[in-house]
């Protein structure tokens, strides 16, 4: 078969080692995903050997190489199957058959919902190892079909039993995979960020030297995103607030007229557009636990976010920024940091210091270390 060389040849070329080879598969490579996964590979990059299997995706960056270094291997594979169901069959091949050729302590770590259908299937005919963490699971998306609805949670229900472990990123993952795990361990990792790589951080809260408060949200315009939300705030506030939408139009969404688009930027980009606003608008309908919102709050900006389980475990109401259910609660909090700059920098200043104690990369990888041992050990 045509993979079966480039796997021969791979082996061939890299060093046999006896430190435990952790083999991500992520298929979602953008966005918090790939955050979390760079941050992970290198704080641990000195006692785990890392391979990443990764799609690439209108949002993956093309300096990935550059992103992980020289101690992390990176394998493209196309996985995204929806569309061509023969992908789903030649990606477990593929990864099986890279598994069964590697010599060191091996464990497979499936990030997100595709690569964990992929990971788990090609891991347990593999007889390895595997982990998954979901990254927010599919099936709490509303716009599909209720029928879809319920055959995601089903798929994930039976994967769950063929995977060695589930590490949530979130308070509200960490429920939901207890619930469909069984007797299979379920583990908490909240997702974390290294606060002083942010580009631009002391810039970060530059004194206002305009009228109009600068409103941002950043992200895909997805279903996930509720632009509609969004639409609503805006249009109430246009008059005394400059609105800007940081990243890419997925789903030709209709984001009103004077609001600022920037369209798809890489992250460092994305940040320092992010750096400009005053205030940002985090209206998600579900989410594992965002990295999005941890960058945000790190460049000391004060978020309004959903009233979601998933912001609410990181956004305290009142003092690192407001939780809000509806367009008009959104507006009344926009109109209070409008007139109160004090107010404002006193939140941000809040935020960035919850998130640096509570949030870091540091203490995410060490977690993870602490998980990626214990399986190893027990098989």
């Amino acid at each position: 078969m045509k993979w079966f060389p480039k796997i021969t040849e791979y082996v061939t070329n890299t060093m046999a080692s006896s430190q435990i080879h952790i083999v991500h598969i992520v298929e979602s490579f953008g966005g918090g995903c790939l955050t979390v996964l760079s941050a992970l590979t290198h704080e641990l990059h000195n006692d785990f050997r890392h391979t990443v299997i990764y799609s690439i995706r209108a949002e993956t960056p093309t300096n990935i190489k550059e992103l992980f270094g020289d101690k992390v291997d990176l394998i493209h594979l196309e996985m995204r199957f929806f569309k061509n169901i023969s992908l789903l069959f030649s990606s477990i091949s593929y990864i099986k058959n890279f598994l069964i050729h590697q010599s060191s302590p091996i464990i497979v770590h499936c990030h997100s919902s595709i690569a964990g259908v992929i990971g788990r299937l090609a891991a347990w005919q593999a007889g390895i190892p595997v982990i998954y963490t979901p990254h927010a699971y599919s099936f709490l998306a509303s716009n599909p079909s209720w029928i879809t609805r319920r055959t995601f949670y089903a798929a994930e229900w039976l994967l769950a039993r063929l995977g060695t472990a589930t590490i949530a990123c979130g308070d509200e993952e960490y429920r939901i995979a207890r619930n469909l795990s069984g007797q299979r361990p379920v583990f908490l990792v909240h997702n974390g960020i290294d606060a002083a790589t942010l580009p631009a951080l002391d810039q970060a809260t530059p004194e206002r030297a305009h009228e109009r408060l600068v409103v941002g949200a950043m992200g895909r315009t997805s279903h996930q995103q509720d632009v509609t939300l969004f639409n609503s705030i805006a249009a109430a506030l246009h008059e005394s607030c400059t609105f800007i939408w940081i990243g890419a139009d997925v789903d030709n969404t209709d984001i009103l007229d004077f609001v600022q688009k920037t369209g798809w930027l890489p992250h460092e980009p994305a940040l320092r557009e992010l750096v400009r606003t005053d205030v940002v608008l985090h209206l998600t309908r579900y989410d594992g636990l965002s990295c999005a919102l941890l960058e945000a709050m790190a460049l000391q900006k004060v978020v309004i976010a959903t009233d979601t389980p998933s912001n609410r475990s990181i956004v305290k109401h009142g003092e690192t920024g407001f939780l809000i259910s509806d367009s008009a609660n959104a507006v009344d909090k926009l109109r209070l940091l409008l007139k109160d700059d004090a107010l404002r920098h006193s939140m941000g200043n809040a935020a960035r210091q919850y998130v640096e104690k509570h949030f870091r990369s540091v203490d995410m990888a060490t977690q993870y270390a602490s998980i990626y041992r214990k399986i190893c050990i027990e098989h």
